[in-house]
């Protein structure tokens, strides 16, 4: 659990940065990028999340 919360103050904190970028006027090719980054990121932490939960009710049956 502890885990599962450091990851989504991990995405939290990318997504405050992404904001913080868009203020400052970075390039739009380059919030793009660092956008599509955070999908990624963000899918595979689900897959994590559900591989574990899988996991866990396979060991309850």
């Amino acid at each position: 659990m502890q885990d599962a919360a450091e990851g989504r103050k991990k995405l939290f904190s990318k997504r405050a940065a992404l904001k913080a970028g868009f203020e400052k006027g970075v390039s739009a090719k380059v919030m793009q990028d660092k956008v599509a980054c955070l999908q990624q990121s963000k899918s595979r932490f689900l897959e994590v999340i559900l591989f574990f939960e899988n996991r866990q009710a396979k060991k309850k049956n």
